[in-house]
């Protein structure tokens, strides 16, 4: 809807114990990741319906920023102030996720929550 004005593209490297960049499943992100870097883009609404292209883009420049950060630890410098982001925007944004996953990580740690969710996710 017309409530939608920006979009969010988020890449986000994993970091190992051992300090290894991953490309983890659930299984060894919740066992093997010690850090997790997040690097934001924003682009408005109008700026996507503009390249019809962008979304397939936007995943070669993931994987090109990935590649670089196995090679040297860190994602590139923000080219542009836009993105720069203020507390609301997280506040927006990354806090409902994080909400999210609190309410969910019981059923990365405990078989019975899990068993619990699936009985109730299968009824048929």
């Amino acid at each position: 809807g017309d409530h939608l004005k920006k979009i969010f593209d988020l890449t986000i490297a994993y970091e190992s114990t051992n300090g290894e960049m991953l490309r983890p499943d659930t299984l060894e992100f919740l066992d093997k990741v010690k850090t997790v870097h997040v690097h934001f883009k924003q682009k408005t609404i109008n700026e996507a319906l503009e390249n019809e292209g962008w979304l397939f883009d936007s995943f070669k420049d993931k994987e090109q920023m990935l590649v670089e950060f196995e090679k040297t630890g860190s994602f590139p410098s923000p080219a542009e102030t836009n993105n720069i982001y203020s507390w609301s925007v997280y506040k927006e944004t990354l806090l409902p996720i994080l909400y999210t996953l609190l309410l969910c990580s019981p059923l990365a740690f405990s078989k019975r929550a899990r068993t619990a969710w699936l009985q109730t996710v299968l009824v048929v």
